[in-house]
């Protein structure tokens, strides 16, 4: 769990908030949207599709600190790329998801996460690239509204 701790939380914390730090007001606006997403995708991902080492009686337990970590800071981060750097919004969710399918990869093939039901790598992308165009279209609306409400 140590190691789940370091590669999922830690990590990604410090590395996206360095790269955040002048842009604090996406983390605030944006991570507990990632947190959400990240923590229903997985509930039902180790329900019925996958687990992870290490394995507790609570399925998903062994997901927090990617739950509270590295999914929602790559959704942070892929808002931020689109926001400040105007990247191409389907090419950031599309990127997104590889990298974050790309580390599960690795996971899989040293044992630490474990498929069944029919699931499959492919399945992972999708999971991840529909968080990541909800987390758009998230972006989408809040500022919309944000706008809207600034304007009266």
């Amino acid at each position: 769990m140590v190691l789940n701790v370091i590669l999922g939380f830690v990590i990604p914390m410090v590395v996206g908030c360095w790269i955040l730090r002048k842009n604090l007001d996406l983390l605030l606006i944006f991570f507990p949207f990632g947190v959400a997403t990240s923590t229903v995708f997985n509930n039902i991902g180790f329900n019925y599709y996958w687990y992870l080492v290490p394995e507790y009686t609570n399925r998903s337990f062994s997901a927090l600190p990617f739950d509270i970590g590295l999914f929602p800071m790559a959704g942070c981060l892929m808002i931020y790329y689109i926001y400040k750097h105007r990247a191409h919004p389907w090419l950031a969710a599309i990127i997104s998801a590889f990298v974050l399918t790309s580390i599960e990869w690795i996971a899989k093939e040293n044992g630490k996460v474990s498929y069944f039901n029919g699931w499959n790598i492919l399945w992972s992308y999708i999971s991840y690239l529909i968080p990541m165009i909800m987390a758009y279209v998230y972006y989408l609306i809040f500022f919309k509204v944000f706008q809207a409400r600034k304007s009266h």
